[in-house]
């Protein structure tokens, strides 16, 4: 990769666009509000490890990545201490809305090896795409489904890949908390954004949230990360998703005429109610009841609602609604007593079992972990009138799974408890 050498460390405004293009610096100072726009692959390469080797004064300064592979190259070394990279989001010139984004790492236990660290920044849309290369799915375990619209619509890049151990680090992000970012279809509050982490290990978004919010100051801190953990891939999420409640099971069973539905929670945050839903169509949804929640709760609770089944399969849901209001909705089950065509899917004595109630045909059962990934993938012919099948966890580590059985007329999905 050709390098390009400037002998002033001092930019007042530079605009790099070929691509794979290198510029290579022992200081830069950005004066009195100056722009760095990378684009195209363009690497601004800093080979002073020290801390004031990339630095703003006057009216400050801003260096603009929007793009993955748009970097700041800073080779660190072995060095501690605390790095800040002046990331912008587009300037107003080019249409943005150009906002202090500033990212700092303070190095607080020195890598090993002549290492750097690779810094980009860059907004997607409000589904949180064009994911980062090595994310594949936003699956949320907080929601037990997508949580795009749980996060802020950015991701960054913070690389510390070529340490042969890499450093530790606590690091803080600054945000735009604008509409281009944290509004539009979001659902979140400022105050609870927390930093989360892609783990290429097992290819999800790691349950642990860490840092704090500073609503004020537009940042999230105290981003602690010991080296074993330091992976390249972050964005700032909810701490607590509209469905604060951890469903695991929803079922519909018949006992003759009588149809119990039964549903389980791992966990409950102030869980006002749940409100059993029934459909015909799949689309048109009325109430069938209403069931007071636990509020906040820490323990596995067990709701069971009875009522006369009219012998017709048709669509139920559930609606939970917290105390502010919020709602949102399980997965839909079709049930009916002596009714054709349903399929249910259950936990009994610790087995997820799928229950099908005159469903002929042929199935494709997936089963998919927390990670958002597809562990088991297979085929099932059902013959019978009434047939059960024992999911298969050989294998699988103990945890909750999502279950997605379909065929080309009918699919249902739940969650079941698995695992040796």
């Amino acid at each position: 990769m050709k390098k390009i050498k400037y002998s002033s460390g001092l930019l007042c405004l530079l605009l790099l666009f070929a691509a794979g293009r290198s510029v290579a610096q022992a200081k830069v100072v950005l004066n009195d509000n100056a722009f760095v726009v990378l684009g195209n692959g363009a690497r601004l390469v800093i080979d002073n490890p020290a801390t004031n080797a990339l630095q703003t004064s006057g009216a400050g300064g801003n260096i603009v990545s929007e793009g993955e592979t748009n970097l700041v190259q800073w080779n660190i070394g072995t060095n501690t201490g605390t790095y800040v990279v002046p990331f912008t989001t587009v300037p107003a010139a080019q249409g943005g809305d150009e906002v202090k984004i500033p990212l700092q790492v303070n190095i607080t236990g020195a890598g090993t090896g002549s290492g750097g660290i690779n810094f980009a920044t860059y907004k997607t849309d409000n589904l949180n795409e064009p994911y980062a290369s090595d994310v594949t799915n936003m699956y949320s375990t907080l929601i037990g489904g997508d949580g795009s619209l749980y996060a802020i619509d950015r991701f960054w890049i913070i690389d510390a890949g070529s340490y042969s151990t890499k450093p530790t680090v606590s690091m803080s992000f600054g945000y735009d908390d604008g509409t281009d970012e944290s509004g539009g279809s979001n659902v979140f509050s400022e105050p609870s954004l927390r930093a989360q982490r892609f783990n290429t290990t097992y290819g999800g978004w790691e349950g642990l949230l860490y840092g704090s919010d500073n609503s004020g100051a537009n940042t999230v801190s105290a981003v602690n990360t010991a080296g074993s953990d330091f992976y390249r891939t972050w964005t700032l999420v909810s701490l607590s998703a509209p469905l604060p409640v951890s469903l695991t099971t929803f079922t519909g069973e018949c006992d003759g005429q009588t149809l119990h539905f039964r549903w389980t929670t791992a966990s409950e945050l102030e869980n006002k109610e749940f409100t059993l839903q029934k459909s015909n169509d799949g689309d048109t949804w009325s109430t069938v009841v209403v069931i007071p929640g636990a509020g906040t709760s820490t323990v596995m609770r067990n709701y069971d609602y009875a009522t006369s089944s009219d012998g017709g399969t048709a669509y139920y849901r559930l609606q939970q609604t917290d105390e502010s209001g919020r709602s949102t909705y399980s997965t839909v089950i079709s049930a009916g007593c002596g009714a054709a065509g349903s399929v249910s899917i259950l936990n009994a004595n610790g087995q997820g079992l799928l229950r099908f109630n005159q469903a002929p045909g042929v199935y494709q059962v997936q089963l998919i972990d927390l990670g958002g990934r597809v562990v088991r993938n297979q085929q099932i012919e059902v013959k019978d009138a009434m047939a059960t099948y024992v999911l298969q966890s050989n294998g699988l580590p103990a945890n909750l799974y999502l279950v997605n059985c379909s065929s080309p007329v009918r699919s249902v999905s739940g969650k079941v408890l698995l695992g040796q």
